[in-house]
């Protein structure tokens, strides 16, 4: 709203019947006849049923620079409400993405934990069925890091004590053939002995 320097309507942009009339808002009445620049907070546009909606109103002074009469004043209500709403889109946006973020965040780390925990074990159910006596378990683990040369040395080592005690086994067998070939000789030469 522009108004001329008796405080008269000159240009309205949702009233031009108002146009060369005072003002019927005694608030603006009274703000014209301060001379000064006046920002305020108000409830709603006067003009309007949307009771409840923000907006700023300023009143603005024009003056030439040459004196300090005033010409005229510029009343302008600019609402809050587009703003109101890009910030509460934003407040959705980002709520939005961080629960994205959060959700991605925990698939990832399920899988890097399970990428981790997954050989573990497999280790430790082999070395369980090793320690019961199951020495034919070989672990698989293709991590491509520290945990498959640990599955792959578990493996040999379960290798070695297989053939170790197979070698103990062979040589106890043979220890006790020996040890029954010594018994029947010695029986077969006692009972010759006394003959003699």
């Amino acid at each position: 709203i522009v108004y001329d320097k008796e405080g008269r309507i000159v240009a309205h942009t949702d009233d031009a019947g108002a146009i060369l009339t005072f003002p019927s808002d005694q608030d603006a009445n009274t703000l014209l006849s301060t001379g000064r620049a006046i920002f305020r907070e108000r409830a709603s546009f006067p003009s309007q049923t949307n009771v409840g909606e923000r907006y700023f109103e300023i009143f603005l002074p024009i003056t030439a620079p040459e004196s300090t009469k005033r010409w005229g004043t510029v009343q302008l209500g600019i609402s809050s409400f587009p703003l109101e709403r890009l910030l509460h889109e934003t407040q959705v946006h980002i709520v939005f993405l961080g629960v994205l973020c959060l959700a991605l965040g925990l698939i990832g780390a399920a899988s890097l934990a399970a990428g981790i925990t997954t050989p573990i074990l497999k280790l430790a159910k082999g070395s369980l069925q090793a320690a019961q006596g199951d020495l034919s378990v070989r672990i698989e683990v293709k991590s491509g890091d520290e945990l498959e040369t640990l599955a792959e040395n578990f493996n040999y080592m379960i290798g070695q004590i297989q053939v170790h005690q197979e070698a103990r086994v062979k040589a106890e067998k043979a220890a006790a053939i020996g040890n029954l070939v010594n018994t029947i000789v010695h029986d077969c030469r006692t009972p010759l002995t006394v003959i003699k």
